[in-house]
């Protein structure tokens, strides 16, 4: 459908051309439906800290989860450069919400690849 600017007002071209629009198309080659993606992949923990050349720490998170086939490097890139360091909802091993004596969500930093992707994946999907 061809439509001409000057025969309809911007606001109604804007939603025009959004009803044509489809999103973000990502076709499936990894995965499997039904499979999730991050469960295929085997993960630990592990500790990253960045030194100074005189050995003084500029960085330090622990019990930081990536998949076991990754570097130390990667794994210290993850944690320093990708990580949000505040306002992620912490969750318990069971996935539930952590509250604090008043009732009130535990907040802090993200700490797996997992969060990561999820984050990321939820942006393309507002996109989208």
């Amino acid at each position: 459908m061809m439509i001409m600017a000057d025969e309809i007002k911007p606001d109604a071209l804007a939603e025009e051309l959004l009803k044509e629009s489809n999103g973000l198309k990502i076709t499936r080659f990894f995965t499997k439906p039904g499979v999730n993606p991050l469960d295929q992949i085997e993960y630990e923990l592990r500790s990253s800290t960045i030194r100074n050349t005189d050995g003084s720490v500029v960085f330090q998170m622990n019990n930081v989860e990536v998949p076991k086939s990754w570097s130390q490097v990667a794994t210290d890139i993850l944690a320093q450069k990708y990580f949000r360091k505040a306002g992620v909802p912490q969750v318990d091993a069971y996935g539930r919400p952590l509250v604090d004596m008043n009732g009130n969500q535990v907040l802090g930093s993200e700490t797996s690849i997992k969060q990561v992707v999820h984050r990321i994946a939820g942006c393309w999907t507002f996109w989208s």
